[in-house]
C-alpha cells in the first residue's frame, strides 16, 4: 500500500513563495484534494530552484498525489490507474535523485512499481495460458500453410517445379518460420509439463475429479502437439531442401495435429459444433468440385468460371485428407462419449447423472456420423464426388442430432415447433402437388422419423426446463432485497411448474399420436 508522508515547513512571510505554495499543497493532500495537490505541488517544484530540499520533499508529495488518485481507478479504470502510478514512479526517482538516501522514497517507488505490473497482469490475464497460444500457434501455422500454398502456386506457374533455387530466399524466410513455430510449440509443452507435475505432486487425497480430468485434457493434448512439433520440424527441412510440396504436406497434417490439441481443453459440445462447421464446409468444397466435373451440374456462366479457376491440389485427394482429419477427430469425441457414459454414476450429483444420460444418448447419431465420413473419405479418393456429397450430408445430419442432445430449454422448443408443423403438412390432405409425387411408404418413414425425434426433444425439455429453472433461481437469489414483500423465487417456481404442465400434455398428445399411427399400420 502507498503510504503517506507530509512535511510541513515553515511558513514564509509571501503567499507567492515556492515554499508557501508547498506548505498548501501538502494540506491539500492531506486532505485528500488530490488535483489541487497536484497543481500546487508541481508548482512548488518548478519554483524551489536551488532549494535542494523542496525540490526534494515536492517531487516525494507529489508522486504520492499521483499514486493517491490511481488506487480508487484500478477496478473502475486501470489504464487510467497505471498512467497516475507512472508518474508517481518518475517522481519518487526525481526524489531519489535529489537525495539518494531517501529510504521511504525507495520504498514506495517500489510499490508504486509492482501496482502497474499488477494492472499489467490483470490485462493481460488469459493471454499466456495454454489456450490462448494454442489458437495463436494454430492461426500462425495456418498463414504459414497458405503461404506455402502461395508460393507452390507461384512456382507451378513459372514451370519452376523441378528446379525452384530461384526462390531460395522465400524458402529460407519461410523456414525461419516454421523455426518459429517449432519453438512455439516447445514452449506450449514445457507449460502443460509444468501444470501437470504441479498435480501429480498433489497428495492422493487432495486431488479432485477436476484433476483428474485436466491431467487426461493435458497428456493428450501433449500427445498430439508433440506430433504436430515433429511435423513442423519435417515442414522445415523440407523447406530448405527446397521441396515446397512436402513441406506444405506437412504444414497441412501440423494445422490437424494442433487442432486436436486444442481441441481436448475444449468442452464436447463447443468441439462437435467445429466440427459440424468443417463438415459443412467440406461439402461445399466438394460440391463445387463436383461441379467443376460434370458441366450439367453448373447453372450460369459465373460457376463456370469458377469452375476452371479451381487450383490444380484442389481435388479428391486433397479433400479426403481433410475428410480424415475431420473424421478422426470425430472418432475420438465418440471415443470420449463412449467411455463417460460406461463410467459409474450412481454415486454422482442428479445434474452430473442427467449429462451422462445425455452424452449416452449422443452416441448413436455421433456414430452414425463417424462411418458416414468414413464413407464419404473412401468416396473421395476414388472420385465418386456425387457419392460423397450425400455422406457428407448425412454426417452433417448426425452431427446435428448429437448436438441437439445438449441443447437448451429454448432451442428444443423452436425445433419441435419447426418439427411439429412439418410433420402436419406430411399427414394432412393438400392440394399442393408435390405430395402427391411422394409414394406412400416413403411419406410414412418420414411421419413416423418426424414423430420420434419429436418425442425425444419432450423427453429432454423435461431436463432443459429443470436446468433453466435452477438457473434463474441463482439469478434471482444473487439480486434479492432484503425488503422486498414477495420472494421473486416463487415466480420462478410457479412459471416452470406451468412450463413442466404444457410440457406434459404435449408429451401425452405425441404418444397418443404414436400409438394411433401405429394402430393404423397395424390394421
Amino acid at each position: 500500500m502507498i503510504l503517506f508522508s507530509l512535511l510541513v515547513m515553515a511558513c514564509t512571510t509571501s503567499e507567492s513563495s515556492p515554499r508557501h505554495i508547498y506548505n498548501e499543497g501538502s494540506r491539500k493532500l492531506a486532505a485528500q484534494e488530490l488535483e489541487e495537490a497536484s497543481t500546487q505541488l508541481l508548482d512548488a517544484r518548478d519554483k524551489a530552484g536551488s532549494d535542494a530540499t523542496l525540490r526534494q520533499y515536492a517531487a516525494y508529495n507529489l508522486a504520492l498525489s499521483h499514486a493517491q488518485k490511481g488506487l480508487p481507478l484500478e477496478e473502475s479504470d486501470p489504464d487510467a490507474a497505471s498512467e497516475e502510478y507512472a508518474k508517481a514512479v518518475s517522481w519518487f526517482r526525481d526524489a531519489i535523485r535529489i537525495n539518494p538516501t531517501d529510504e521511504e522514497a525507495r520504498y514506495n517507488l517500489e510499490i508504486a512499481l509492482k501496482r502497474i505490473q499488477m494492472l499489467a497482469d490483470k490485462r493481460n490475464a488469459g493471454k499466456n495460458g495454454l489456450e490462448p497460444r494454442l489458437d495463436r500457434l494454430l492461426e500462425d501455422t495456418r498463414t504459414l500453410r497458405d503461404q506455402m500454398r502461395n508460393l507452390s502456386s507461384q512456382i507451378e506457374s513459372t514451370g519452376d517445379l523441378q528446379d525452384p533455387s530461384g526462390y531460395r530466399t522465400q524458402f529460407d524466410a519461410l523456414a525461419i518460420q516454421a523455426r518459429t513455430l517449432q519453438a512455439d510449440a516447445s514452449t506450449i509443452l514445457q507449460l502443460s509439463g509444468a501444470e501437470r507435475s504441479e498435480i501429480e505432486n498433489k497428495l492422493e487425497e487432495e486431488q479432485r475429479d477436476q484433476d483428474k480430468m485436466r491431467m487426461a485434457q493435458l497428456s493428450n493434448l501433449d500427445f498430439h502437439l508433440n506430433f504436430g512439433r515433429d511435423e513442423i520440424a519435417d515442414a522445415r527441412r523440407s523447406l530448405r531442401r527446397l521441396n515446397i510440396e512436402q513441406a506444405f504436406d506437412r504444414l497441412e497434417e501440423t494445422v490437424r495435429k494442433v487442432k486436436r490439441a486444442r481441441e481436448q481443453l475444449l468442452d464436447p459440445v463447443t468441439v462437435l459444433k467445429v466440427l459440424a462447421q468443417e463438415e459443412e464446409q467440406l461439402t461445399q468444397q466438394t460440391m463445387s468440385l463436383l461441379a467443376s466435373k460434370n458441366q450439367d451440374l453448373l447453372i450460369d456462366a459465373g460457376q463456370e468460371e469458377e469452375a476452371k479457376r479451381l487450383p490444380g491440389w484442389f481435388n479428391g485427394t486433397f479433400l479426403s485428407k481433410s475428410q480424415n482429419g475431420i473424421s478422426e477427430r470425430t472418432k475420438e469425441m465418440l471415443q470420449r462419449f463412449e467411455y463417460a457414459g460406461e463410467s459409474d454414476s450412481t454415486e454422482a450429483a442428479p445434474e452430473e447423472q442427467e449429462m451422462m444420460a445425455l452424452v449416452q444418448d449422443a452416441v448413436i447419431p455421433l456414430s452414425k456420423a463417424s462411418d458416414s465420413m468414413s464413407k464419404a473419405k473412401a468416396a473421395l479418393e476414388s472420385e465418386s464426388f456425387t457419392v460423397a456429397v450425400q455422406e457428407e450430408y448425412q454426417s452433417l445430419l448426425a452431427l446435428a442430432q448429437a448436438i441437439e442432445r445438449f441443447a437448451d430449454a429454448k432451442t428444443l422448443i423452436e425445433l419441435s415447433y419447426e418439427t411439429q408443423n412439418a410433420l402436419l403438412y406430411r399427414i394432412t390432405p393438400s392440394e399442393d402437388s408435390r405430395q402427391e409425387d411422394i409414394p406412400e411408404q416413403e411419406r410414412l418413414d418420414q411421419v413416423n422419423r418426424s414423430l420420434g425425434e419429436n418425442i425425444g426433444r419432450i423427453q429432454r425439455l423435461k431436463g432443459a426446463l429443470e436446468r433453466e429453472k435452477q438457473k434463474q433461481l441463482q439469478q434471482v437469489q444473487a439480486s434479492a432485497g432484503e425488503n422486498q414483500e414477495e420472494n421473486p423465487a416463487d415466480s420462478v417456481h410457479a412459471l416452470f411448474e406451468e412450463a413442466e404442465r404444457l410440457r406434459s400434455i404435449v408429451q401425452n398428445s405425441l404418444d397418443d399420436m404414436k400409438t394411433a399411427i401405429d394402430t393404423e399400420n397395424d390394421g
